[in-house]
């Protein structure tokens, strides 16, 4: 999944809510490409977590965080 988040404290607040998502765990963050690794116990569907992630939390902070 690539991460429209830039900054640091977006990156950290993003971080904290996937983690805090029961059945989610953030693995790895890869700073030049902006992708995210997520390990997700039940995953169904790829691009739904990708869809979760992006719109209810990403775009948010996108909003709030510069």
């Amino acid at each position: 999944m690539l991460a429209n988040l830039t900054g640091w404290h977006g990156i950290a607040v993003l971080a904290i809510i996937v983690t805090s998502t029961p059945g989610t765990l953030w693995v790895q963050y890869d700073r030049p490409s902006g992708r995210l690794l997520l390990h997700v116990l039940d995953l169904v569907e790829a691009r739904d977590w990708i869809d979760l992630i992006k719109g209810r939390y990403e775009r948010l902070l996108l909003d709030v965080i510069p």
